[in-house]
């Protein structure tokens, strides 16, 4: 009777609850045997048909699979056991406690779900302004890269002058050379007997007399050509 009250008032503990409801499933394990039971005693007592046992074993196997439906559909053993553990470490006695814990968390929730969203909007906001940072960043370094491949191209262009420069200069050095070595020939084949000096390309020595030079045969000595005035 007082477990009824109890039931009744809705104030059950963790441990009373706990108990009943391993109880009912305990007594839903059993149901087939009861009905066996039943159906056994049904035959000694009196003569039924099998027709007449059906109709008063009936509701019994009706009320036995509902009851296991209904117990299917709240999970069994495992929903109840996770509410009772919730009761246990939340040191709470009856359901109220737990409706009123439930509604506290619900309310908590929604204010925690309000505060990240603010949270998601900072960092929303945090976000767009460093993608704009990091966009001036970029079209920086495009300007940048603009002006350097500029000063490439300008530079390529004064190396291609510079190489022009040098190939001319190095053709002007070329003919200089062949004129020097003309020269030096023509300096050792007519050469001034008074001063020594080489013969000019432009002018002609006018000292005299000349020392032609055999270069043909540089092992003979020179001979020397006197003008002869005619009297």
């Amino acid at each position: 009777e007082d477990s009824e009250l109890t039931v009744e008032n809705g104030h059950v503990g963790v441990k009373r609850r706990r108990k009943l409801w391993k109880n009912f499933a305990r007594f839903l394990d059993t149901v087939d045997e009861v009905e066996e039971q039943v159906m056994e005693k049904l035959i000694s007592v009196q003569r039924c048909t099998v027709r007449q046992r059906g109709i008063i074993v009936g509701p019994i196997e009706e009320f036995r699979k509902e009851l296991s439906a209904r117990f299917e559909e709240i999970g069994r053993e495992m929903r109840p056991r996770a509410v009772l553990r919730l009761m246990r470490e939340q040191k709470l006695e009856t359901v109220e406690e737990l409706r009123d814990l439930c509604e506290r968390g619900s309310l908590e929730g929604r204010s925690s779900r309000k505060k990240g969203e603010e949270n998601h909007q900072d960092e929303l906001i945090w976000f767009k302004k460093k993608n704009d940072q990091v966009e001036v960043r970029i079209r920086v370094c495009e300007t940048k890269k603009l002006n350097a491949e500029k000063k490439m191209r300008d530079a390529q262009r004064a190396c291609e002058k510079v190489k022009t420069t040098v190939e001319s200069l190095k053709g002007s050095l070329q003919q200089g050379t062949r004129e020097l070595k003309r020269l030096r020939r023509y300096g050792r084949a007519n050469q001034c007997f008074r001063c020594g000096g080489v013969g000019n390309v432009v002018r002609q020595c006018t000292s005299r007399p000349v020392q032609r030079v055999d270069t043909a045969k540089k092992a003979r000595k020179a001979m020397m050509i006197e003008p002869v005035e005619i009297l």
